[in-house]
């Protein structure tokens, strides 16, 4: 997933294009960030127990993808990134400017200072 890579990488600048894309696609944004919080259980679930097809209903090279992007995050950072989203889920819902809502939410996850689990 190129958003979840975006934040792993802490760029903020490439969310914010993201962003662009999927306004300009004309996709819903409250929708964009659903799915979002769908792929951040997923990481969450692969991080915890691994690939279950029972837990998370991807194909074994999609979970394997996931198992790989989740080592970039702690399950904290990812319990962090689902609170965040869920508050910009809301946000978005009842805020004038739903775009900046999205921005503002995403930015937010490329600044969390990371738990990182491997040792650098």
């Amino acid at each position: 997933n190129v958003t979840v890579r975006a934040i792993a990488e802490e760029n903020p600048a490439q969310l914010l294009r993201i962003v662009e894309e999927v306004v300009a696609r004309g996709y819903d944004l409250r929708n964009f960030c659903r799915e979002m919080l769908t792929h951040i259980r997923a990481l969450l679930v692969i991080k915890i127990s691994g690939y279950d097809p029972e837990l998370v209903q991807l194909q074994p090279s999609e979970a394997e993808q996931l198992a790989q992007l989740a080592d970039a995050f702690s399950e904290q950072d990812l319990i962090r990134f689902f609170s965040i989203l869920t508050k910009t889920e809301q946000d978005i819902r009842v805020s004038p400017q739903p775009r900046f809502q999205l921005e503002i939410g995403l930015v937010k996850l490329a600044q969390v200072d990371f738990i990182r689990t491997a040792v650098d």
